[in-house]
């Protein structure tokens, strides 16, 4: 997960503020840690919920609130094995530690489920003949760069192709 770092809070951290650093980072989940990044626990979304119903209230202190013994993976696991073990415990999250139990990262689901951003150009060559307006239109919609065309195309099919690819 990217800036994984905005999700580290203290034991003395309040209910409110650690909400609000989840709805931030859109993580569901924050890590608290001492001053020297030893992971103590974690606090979801779902931690606080129950103990909101428990009685706590949104000024209590997440260690009052915190789950003191959260799945963790080692930074020397490889992929797999972090994606194998959030599958096996069916978690969404799960913090990163080094040897001593200092966090260096937050895995999600996301991370496996994302698709790198490629830098990729696309080329569609027909034969045929496109109309400069609608090409432009196509253009726009489809967010490419420009087009050459010499032949003209039919417009829908290329239509059909851009919103194809669009909704990919």
């Amino acid at each position: 997960m990217k800036s994984w770092e905005k999700t580290l809070i203290s034991p003395t951290t309040t209910v409110r503020s650690a909400l609000e650093i989840i709805n931030e980072m859109g993580s569901q989940i924050a890590l608290v840690v001492d001053e020297s990044g030893h992971l103590l626990g974690t606090v979801s979304d779902g931690d606080v919920r129950r103990a909101l119903l428990g009685g706590q209230t949104l000024s209590s202190l997440v260690k009052d609130v915190m789950y003191p013994n959260p799945t963790t993976v080692r930074d020397s696991d490889d992929r797999q094995a972090r994606l194998a073990k959030m599958r096996r415990n069916a978690l969404h999250q799960m913090p990163v530690l080094d040897i001593r139990g200092i966090v260096v990262g937050l895995e999600t689901v996301d991370d496996y489920l994302t698709t790198p951003e490629r830098d990729e150009h696309v080329v569609i060559m027909a034969g045929g003949r496109v109309r400069p307006n609608n090409a432009r239109a196509l253009v726009a919609r489809s967010g490419v760069a420009e087009v050459h065309a010499r032949s003209e195309l039919d417009e829908s099919r290329v239509r059909g192709i851009v919103d194809a690819m669009a909704t990919r």
